[in-house]
Protein backbone atom coordinates (compact mmCIF):
# COMPACT_ATOMS: atom_id res chain seq x y z
CA UNK A 1 0.00 0.00 0.00
CA UNK A 2 1.27 3.43 -0.86
CA UNK A 3 1.75 5.21 2.47
CA UNK A 4 1.75 8.61 0.73
CA UNK A 5 -1.86 7.99 -0.17
CA UNK A 6 -4.18 10.21 1.84
CA UNK A 7 -7.05 9.28 4.11
CA UNK A 8 -9.56 10.14 1.40
CA UNK A 9 -7.80 7.85 -1.09
CA UNK A 10 -7.73 5.00 1.44
CA UNK A 11 -11.44 5.39 2.11
CA UNK A 12 -12.17 5.43 -1.62
CA UNK A 13 -10.15 2.21 -1.93
CA UNK A 14 -12.21 0.63 0.84
CA UNK A 15 -15.49 1.80 -0.70
CA UNK A 16 -14.40 0.34 -4.03
CA UNK A 17 -13.52 -2.92 -2.25
CA UNK A 18 -17.06 -3.02 -0.81
CA UNK A 19 -18.54 -2.30 -4.24
CA UNK A 20 -20.90 0.30 -2.88
CA UNK A 21 -21.41 3.96 -3.69
CA UNK A 22 -19.85 6.73 -1.60
CA UNK A 23 -23.33 7.88 -0.64
CA UNK A 24 -24.16 4.41 0.73
CA UNK A 25 -20.93 4.37 2.75
CA UNK A 26 -21.68 7.85 4.10
CA UNK A 27 -25.24 6.85 5.02
CA UNK A 28 -24.13 3.70 6.87
CA UNK A 29 -21.46 5.66 8.75
CA UNK A 30 -23.84 8.51 9.67
CA UNK A 31 -21.73 10.95 7.65
CA UNK A 32 -23.13 13.91 5.75
CA UNK A 33 -23.71 13.63 2.02
CA UNK A 34 -20.51 14.47 0.18
CA UNK A 35 -18.32 14.01 3.26
CA UNK A 36 -15.86 11.69 1.48
CA UNK A 37 -15.34 14.21 -1.32
CA UNK A 38 -14.77 16.99 1.22
CA UNK A 39 -11.91 15.25 3.07
CA UNK A 40 -8.74 17.35 2.78
CA UNK A 41 -6.50 15.72 5.38
CA UNK A 42 -7.06 13.56 8.42
CA UNK A 43 -10.49 12.73 9.78
CA UNK A 44 -11.64 13.05 13.37
CA UNK A 45 -11.85 10.22 15.86
CA UNK A 46 -15.67 10.28 15.95
CA UNK A 47 -15.88 9.88 12.16
CA UNK A 48 -13.37 7.01 12.30
CA UNK A 49 -15.37 5.34 15.08
CA UNK A 50 -18.56 5.70 13.01
CA UNK A 51 -16.81 4.01 10.09
CA UNK A 52 -15.44 1.10 12.10
CA UNK A 53 -18.81 0.62 13.83
CA UNK A 54 -20.57 0.41 10.48
CA UNK A 55 -17.80 -1.67 8.90
CA UNK A 56 -16.02 -3.67 11.63
CA UNK A 57 -13.71 -5.24 9.04
CA UNK A 58 -12.20 -1.81 8.29
CA UNK A 59 -8.82 -1.42 9.98
CA UNK A 60 -8.85 2.03 11.67
CA UNK A 61 -5.05 2.06 11.90
CA UNK A 62 -4.85 1.63 8.12
CA UNK A 63 -7.39 4.43 7.57
CA UNK A 64 -5.47 6.80 9.85
CA UNK A 65 -1.92 5.95 8.81
CA UNK A 66 -1.94 3.90 5.63
CA UNK A 67 0.08 1.22 7.43
CA UNK A 68 -1.03 -2.36 7.89
CA UNK A 69 -3.82 -4.13 6.08
CA UNK A 70 -7.04 -2.52 4.94
CA UNK A 71 -9.11 -5.45 6.25
CA UNK A 72 -8.73 -6.53 9.86
CA UNK A 73 -8.36 -10.19 10.68
CA UNK A 74 -10.22 -11.58 13.67
CA UNK A 75 -9.28 -14.92 15.17
CA UNK A 76 -6.98 -15.63 12.22
CA UNK A 77 -9.82 -15.22 9.72
CA UNK A 78 -10.26 -12.10 7.60
CA UNK A 79 -13.39 -10.13 8.33
CA UNK A 80 -16.06 -10.56 5.74
CA UNK A 81 -18.58 -7.88 4.93
CA UNK A 82 -21.16 -9.79 6.96
CA UNK A 83 -18.96 -10.54 10.00
CA UNK A 84 -20.77 -9.68 13.20
CA UNK A 85 -19.18 -7.06 15.51
CA UNK A 86 -19.46 -9.39 18.51
CA UNK A 87 -16.22 -11.03 17.32
CA UNK A 88 -14.23 -7.81 17.52
CA UNK A 89 -12.86 -8.63 20.97
CA UNK A 90 -11.68 -12.12 19.96
CA UNK A 91 -8.21 -10.82 19.18
CA UNK A 92 -7.80 -9.45 22.67
CA UNK A 93 -8.71 -12.72 24.35
CA UNK A 94 -6.88 -15.09 21.99
CA UNK A 95 -3.64 -13.15 22.25
CA UNK A 96 -3.67 -12.34 25.94
CA UNK A 97 -0.64 -14.58 26.57
CA UNK A 98 1.66 -12.56 24.31
CA UNK A 99 2.35 -8.93 23.53
CA UNK A 100 -0.29 -7.21 21.43
CA UNK A 101 0.54 -5.97 17.95
CA UNK A 102 0.59 -2.26 17.22
CA UNK A 103 -2.79 -2.52 15.45
CA UNK A 104 -4.28 -4.28 18.48
CA UNK A 105 -2.91 -1.58 20.77
CA UNK A 106 -4.37 1.02 18.42
CA UNK A 107 -7.77 -0.71 18.59
CA UNK A 108 -7.58 -0.75 22.38
CA UNK A 109 -6.72 2.94 22.39
CA UNK A 110 -9.74 3.68 20.19
CA UNK A 111 -11.93 1.72 22.61
CA UNK A 112 -10.54 3.67 25.59
CA UNK A 113 -11.04 6.98 23.76
CA UNK A 114 -14.62 6.00 22.97
CA UNK A 115 -15.26 5.26 26.64
CA UNK A 116 -13.70 8.57 27.64
CA UNK A 117 -15.86 10.43 25.12
CA UNK A 118 -18.98 8.70 26.45
CA UNK A 119 -18.07 9.59 30.04
CA UNK A 120 -17.31 13.14 28.96
CA UNK A 121 -20.70 13.42 27.25
CA UNK A 122 -22.41 12.08 30.38
CA UNK A 123 -20.49 14.55 32.56
CA UNK A 124 -21.32 17.44 30.22
CA UNK A 125 -25.02 16.55 30.43
CA UNK A 126 -24.79 16.28 34.22
CA UNK A 127 -23.05 19.67 34.42
CA UNK A 128 -25.79 21.22 32.27
CA UNK A 129 -28.47 19.74 34.55
CA UNK A 130 -26.70 20.94 37.68
CA UNK A 131 -26.16 24.40 36.17
CA UNK A 132 -29.89 24.64 35.44
CA UNK A 133 -30.67 23.57 39.02
CA UNK A 134 -28.27 26.21 40.38
CA UNK A 135 -29.91 28.87 38.21
CA UNK A 136 -33.35 27.91 39.52
CA UNK A 137 -32.08 28.04 43.12
CA UNK A 138 -30.47 31.44 42.51
CA UNK A 139 -33.81 32.70 41.15
CA UNK A 140 -35.56 31.41 44.29
CA UNK A 141 -32.98 33.11 46.52
CA UNK A 142 -33.37 36.38 44.61
CA UNK A 143 -37.18 36.24 45.01
CA UNK A 144 -36.79 35.57 48.73
CA UNK A 145 -34.31 38.44 49.10
CA UNK A 146 -36.75 40.69 47.29
CA UNK A 147 -39.49 39.67 49.72
CA UNK A 148 -37.20 40.33 52.70
CA UNK A 149 -36.37 43.77 51.30
CA UNK A 150 -40.05 44.45 50.82
CA UNK A 151 -40.80 43.38 54.39
CA UNK A 152 -38.00 45.57 55.76
CA UNK A 153 -39.17 48.53 53.71
CA UNK A 154 -42.76 48.15 54.82
CA UNK A 155 -41.99 47.67 58.49
CA UNK A 156 -45.06 49.70 59.34
CA UNK A 157 -48.30 48.06 60.42
CA UNK A 158 -49.55 47.96 56.87
CA UNK A 159 -50.08 44.44 55.53
CA UNK A 160 -47.51 43.46 52.97
CA UNK A 161 -48.59 41.75 49.78
CA UNK A 162 -46.36 38.71 49.19
CA UNK A 163 -45.89 37.54 45.66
Amino acid sequence: MNNKEGTKDRLLTFISYLRIRKSEFERRCSLSNGYINSIKGDIGLQKLMNMTSAFPQLNPYWVATGKGEMIRAVGGQPHSFETAPEHQNDLMTTRSNRELSFEEKYDQLLKILTEIQQRDEFNQNRIATLSETIKMKEDQINRLLHLVDKLNYNHSTQPVELQ
